[in-house]
C-alpha cells in the first residue's frame, strides 16, 4: 500500500484536495455523539485539517444506522460509494455491531456461544468481499477497519463466552483488513471498564468522549504512515 495520495490532482474532479471517506453503520454515522461533532469522522477530519500538508480535508460520510454486513455490500455497489471511495485520500469502515445485535435479538431467551460462532464464516466472507470492493475502487488510499466493542454488557451478563465472542469477531475483522491491505483499528480496550463514562444514554453507541477516543486512535495510525511516506520521499531525492 502506497499510503496517502500525495497531491490534490489525485482527488475527484472539482473535489477537495484531500478527502476522508467513511462507510459503515451507526458508529460511522456518529449516533450517540451529544456534541454533534460528527462522531469519529468529525474528529479525524479536524485532526487531519490541522496538519500542515492537509489544510483542506473534507469528508463523505456513508454511514447508515442499522447497516449490517450484507447491506454493506449492497451499499458498496452503489455509484455514490464508488465515487466517494475512488476519490478518497483516507477510508474508514465500521461494521459488525448490527450483525451481533441480530443474533442477540434472535436468541435473547436462550443466549449461548453457538449462534455467534455459527455466523462467523458468513460474516468473514462478507467483510472480505467488502474489502475487495473497496480496493477495486481505490488501491492506494489507507483503509482503516474499526474493531468492535461491547457496550451492552447487560445482555452478556450470563454469557461466560462474551469476551471470546468479541475476540472471534474482531479476529475476523482483522483478517478482512489484512486481505485488503488495510489497517485494523481495535477499540474494545478503549471502552473496557469505562462504559458508564464513554457510552451514550442509549446504552449502545459511544458518546462524544468515546468517539473522540476512536478518532484519536485512527489518527494515531495515520501519522506514522505520513512520516514513513515523507521519509521515503526524502530518501529518494538526490
Amino acid at each position: 500500500m502506497s499510503g496517502r495520495k500525495e497531491s490534490p490532482e489525485a482527488a475527484p474532479s472539482g473535489g477537495p484536495p484531500y478527502l476522508f471517506t467513511a462507510i459503515g453503520d451507526s458508529l460511522t454515522r456518529g449516533v450517540g455523539d451529544e456534541t454533534k461533532s460528527g462522531g469519529y469522522v468529525g474528529y479525524v477530519q479536524a485532526r487531519l485539517s490541522r496538519l500542515h500538508e492537509a489544510p483542506e480535508v473534507q469528508t463523505v460520510n456513508l454511514g447508515k444506522s442499522g447497516l449490517n454486513s450484507g447491506q454493506l455490500l449492497e451499499r458498496l455497489a452503489s455509484g455514490e460509494a464508488a465515487e466517494a471511495l475512488g476519490g478518497a485520500s483516507w477510508i474508514a469502515v465500521s461494521i459488525g455491531g448490527n450483525d451481533l445485535l441480530k443474533i442477540i435479538g434472535d436468541h435473547i431467551l436462550n443466549l449461548t456461544y453457538e449462534p455467534f460462532r455459527g455466523e462467523l464464516e458468513l460474516f468473514g466472507q462478507r467483510t472480505r468481499e467488502a474489502m475487495r470492493l473497496i480496493r477495486g475502487y481505490n488501491s492506494e488510499a489507507p483503509v482503516f477497519v474499526l474493531g468492535l466493542f461491547n457496550p451492552f454488557r447487560g445482555f452478556f451478563a450470563d454469557l461466560p463466552e462474551a469476551e471470546r465472542i468479541l475476540e472471534d469477531w474482531n479476529g475476523v475483522l482483522r483478517e478482512a483488513a489484512e486481505c485488503g491491505d488495510a489497517v485494523f483499528v481495535p477499540i474494545a480496550d478503549l471502552f473496557a471498564g469505562r462504559e458508564a463514562e464513554l457510552v451514550s444514554d442509549d446504552g449502545l453507541h459511544p458518546n462524544g468522549s468515546g468517539y473522540a477516543l476512536i478518532g484519536e486512535r485512527i489518527f494515531s495510525r495515520i501519522v506514522p504512515m505520513r512520516e514513513a511516506a515523507a521519509g521515503a520521499g526524502a530518501g529518494g531525492q538526490t
